[in-house]
């Protein structure tokens, strides 16, 4: 596997304007979903994953007596 490479496929300009051309002309409703975790659960073979908190996330409980934590293993 070359994990340097990346593939997303996309539609063309026209494709696009011919589906929401059909959908008006026969009422469809239109929905639209943006996946930015396309590889959400991939093969791990390592068990030492950590991650960052994400932007927002609380460090810590309140009253939990906890050190404040930035960094999580997975």
């Amino acid at each position: 596997m070359d994990y340097s490479e990346t593939y997303a496929p996309i539609g063309k300009h026209s494709t696009f304007r011919l589906r929401i051309s059909l959908a008006t002309q026969n009422n469809w409703t239109i929905v639209h979903l943006d996946v930015v975790t396309a590889l959400l659960n991939p093969a791990v073979d390592n068990d030492a994953l950590y991650m960052e908190l994400p932007e927002g996330w609380p460090k810590h409980g309140p009253n939990s007596g906890l050190e404040e934590v930035t960094v999580l293993r997975l």
